[in-house]
């Protein structure tokens, strides 16, 4: 029997003083889609590739394009996952990166790295601490507000 293939998004957001061509879109772009072809669990979306044009928003969650690609992750409802080179695609703001992957996740998707590095998996570990701890204290609050 033949697995059917998680439909996914790429996202790349260039950083506008890059000095370096090897954190480009461009390259970003290229390193999804090959970790895409080499992965048949996975499978890219029709129009599936949302790039970011540096300074279009003041935060990176009003950003235009991380919004269509956060609609269609909501609306498509066969969206299982977005692929970017690193988590700081997304945001370097902790809260704002914590916000847009409970989002992603509460619409069934996920956030998938190619080629994790420590660093990624340390940063992963410490989101979902925080997380926990939130969601924890939230229950405590709530317990303690009942009494």
């Amino acid at each position: 029997k033949k697995i059917k293939a998680k439909k996914v998004l790429i996202y790349c957001r260039s950083v506008k003083t890059a000095l370096s061509e090897s954190n480009s879109t461009e390259q970003q772009k290229k390193t999804c889609e090959t970790f895409i072809s080499n992965n048949k669990e996975y499978e890219l979306a029709i129009n599936g590739i949302y790039i970011d044009i540096p300074g279009t928003s003041k935060t990176k969650i009003q950003n235009p394009m991380l919004q269509r690609l956060l609609r269609r992750v909501r609306k498509a409802g066969d969206i299982k996952g977005v692929v970017m080179t690193s988590p700081d695609r997304i945001s370097r703001n902790l809260t704002e990166l914590i916000m847009i992957k409970a989002m992603i996740n509460q619409y069934g998707a996920e956030i998938i790295i190619p080629a994790p590095t420590p660093e990624q998996n340390f940063m992963e570990t410490i989101i979902a601490a925080s997380a926990q701890f939130q969601r924890e204290t939230m229950i405590n609050r709530i317990k303690r507000a009942i009494k």
